[in-house]
């Protein structure tokens, strides 16, 4: 199952479940936004998106499988399959694959699926349910309790039967743009978190993880085949998100982690191994250091590939679209014309998937906590000389470095919090009452958890991030029919890659040093040596002032206010503030006023009507260059 199809499955798992009374309101509101197809059983109800071509339900008694799912090794799930005797057809869906596994051999079977995933398997006879979601939680699955009832489907909103919004997950949504755990935006509905299995019967739930970052973590010493290693990984991972039998276009943004699925996409290519990629799609930003244009020309000069662009496009830019009712908020939201600029592109050239470049930041581009790690193994000389190379490279001083890393890890969390430095602290325009009832203040600045030993900082820091990584994916803009794929989301890859020492991906102060020898000779010297990396903080502070009215609308009488998390004269004076230039972390606001965008979208509080000049802007994006 491709695309991101909406769908809804509830079962009564219990002996008081009232089936008929729990989907009533849910299903009107599926019915009011598409038309969708229901069925239904003794103890169980499906119903998903109409659409054409493959369905999210299948059928294959005694199990019921509801959910997307896209498979790295189908082969091998198959023949594993039938080497257990289920009696598989060799033309089985990846659905259908999914429903076998886990109804004939087990929960624990999910452990081995490789791919994006969201899915449920119901046994219609024991009216037990196992949910399933992927280890980075690219697909999305969330359920809720009701009147007996087990709801699981594939957007939050669509179970919520309340207005309340969840302060947990307003909370981390402000200070960290990201929300690593169960929660969703609704007070009444919750996320099932990636990596996770829920089992349901009797009655009881039962979530849990099946899958760590860390599991089995063993330090290779030696980096000398890692490269060779890393690129065979990479390879296998294009090779199994490239899809056979339709046309693929890849984003290029210019930085390593692209132009590398770009270049090596067109190798395996070479070798008559893929189809090859159609396209690629850049945004070009000219403002401050957002340009990255050289970079992207030297791979689409390097390569010859077809190449699409969208220039200066701005957050919070009315296209004459209302922005789109995403279930959850995501930072990038105010960027919504953008993104439609972009994959409208894209679909206009009749293509159905789209790689991307993320994931490896999470576990390719380390801090510098592992000076922490040799610390504490009485590494003193080492910690000195990474220390010296780390100040090089950042032109800073080498005792800041050993202040940062060699010091304040140390100390007493209250002591960390009062040192902390602004950038770290709870922002001022946040509701004092409401970073005193969530305790925001140590939140914002260090994790409570004591420095670990038996695993090292560094491999904390990626499982961390890891774990963020889901929410990148919520609140997605890409339009229903497009499919983003991850190669540097290959389960194989990042586990290979959390064993790698500490010098295998930092080495003289460059980031991703596996990566950039796995690109040697492949990759244009200009794009594998760049230490640079581009941002649209420029811009951000920009659209404040180009956007102003829409903005100083919004901001009048902020929802987030309303709802008790924000001051609304201090979040008005932070605006004026980055206009200004003179706020020194606009990355937080910029998450608070994608919040508030988000609700103000919901509320309908957001003016659809183009304004003067909005069709010509409109016009000159969505015509965007093909080279």
């Amino acid at each position: 199952m491709s695309r991101q199809p909406k769908f809804l499955f509830a079962a009564s798992v219990g002996d008081d479940g009232d089936l008929e009374h729990a989907t009533r309101s849910v299903l009107a509101r599926l019915s009011a936004e598409c038309q969708v197809r229901v069925l239904r059983g003794e103890s169980w109800l499906a119903a998903e998106q109409s659409q054409r071509g493959s369905s999210c339900i299948t059928s294959c008694d005694p199990w019921i499988a509801v959910g997307s799912i896209r498979l790295d090794h189908p082969t091998d799930v198959l023949a594993c399959l039938k080497e257990a005797g289920t009696g598989i057809k060799d033309d089985a869906s990846e659905l259908e694959l999914a429903a076998y596994a886990v109804g004939a051999l087990g929960k624990g079977f999910v452990r081995r699926l490789l791919g994006d995933f969201g899915f449920l398997v119901f046994d219609t006879r024991e009216r037990s349910l196992v949910a399933a979601r992927d280890a980075f939680g690219v697909r999305p699955l969330f359920y809720a309790q009701r009147s007996g009832v087990l709801l699981v489907a594939s957007r939050a909103d669509l179970l919520s039967v309340r207005d309340d919004y969840d302060e947990v997950y307003l909370a981390h949504f402000l200070l960290w743009h990201s929300i690593a755990g169960p929660w969703t935006a609704y007070s009444d509905v919750q996320r099932l978190p990636h990596a996770h299995v829920l089992d349901a019967r009797h009655g009881t739930i039962e979530v849990r993880r099946y899958w760590f970052p860390t599991d089995e973590t063993r330090v290779m010493e030696s980096v000398r085949d890692a490269p060779e290693q890393f690129l065979s990984l990479f390879r296998t991972a294009i090779r199994s998100r490239l899809p056979s039998s339709e046309p693929a276009w890849c984003e290029l943004s210019g930085g390593l982690d692209t132009s590398s699925v770009v270049v090596t996409a067109g190798k395996l290519a070479s070798e008559g191994q893929v189809r090859p990629l159609a396209g690629v799609i850049s945004y070009v930003d000219s403002q401050g250091d957002g340009d990255e244009r050289p970079f992207v020309d030297a791979v689409v000069a390097h390569t010859g590939i077809r190449a699409g662009r969208v220039c200066d496009d701005w957050a919070w830019r009315d296209d004459g679209v209302p922005p789109p009712l995403t279930d959850e908020p995501a930072p990038h939201y105010p960027f919504f014309a953008r993104q439609r600029s972009l994959h409208s592109i894209v679909r206009a050239a009749g293509a159905a998937v789209l790689l991307t470049g993320q994931g490896s930041d999470q576990y390719l581009e380390a801090s510098p906590d592992y000076i922490t790690d040799e610390l504490i193994h009485g590494q003193v000389g080492s910690a000195w000389r990474d220390a010296m190379m780390i100040a090089l490279s950042y032109h800073c001083s080498v005792w800041r470095v050993l202040e940062c890393y060699g010091v304040v890890p140390f100390l007493p969390h209250w002591l960390r919090v009062a040192l902390a430095s602004k950038n770290l602290r709870a922002p001022d325009w946040l509701d004092r009452n409401f970073v005193r009832r969530h305790d925001l203040k140590r939140l914002r600045c260090y994790s409570r958890e004591p420095i670990p030993r038996k695993l090292s900082r560094l491999r904390v820091q990626f499982h961390k991030q890891l774990d963020a990584l889901s929410d990148i994916f919520s609140g997605e803009l890409t339009c229903s029919d497009l499919e983003l794929r991850h190669p540097f989301l290959y389960r194989p890859l990042v586990e290979f890659s959390l064993n790698l020492s500490p010098t295998a991906i930092m080495h003289d102060g460059k980031n991703k040093f596996v990566l950039r020898e796995a690109m040697r000779g492949l990759l244009p010297e200009s794009v594998r040596q760049r230490r640079t990396k581009g941002s649209v903080v420029t811009r951000v502070a920009w659209s404040l002032t180009k956007e102003r009215d829409r903005l100083d609308m919004l901001l009048k009488e902020p929802l987030l206010a309303d709802l008790g998390c924000v001051d609304a004269r201090q979040l008005r004076r932070a605006v004026e503030l980055a206009r200004c230039g003179a706020l020194p972390n606009i990355a937080l606001l910029s998450s608070t006023l994608a919040l508030e965008t988000w609700l103000a979208v919901r509320a309908g509080r957001w003016d659809a009507q183009p304004r003067k000049g909005v069709q010509t802007e409109r016009t000159h994006l969505s015509a965007a260059t093909i080279c």
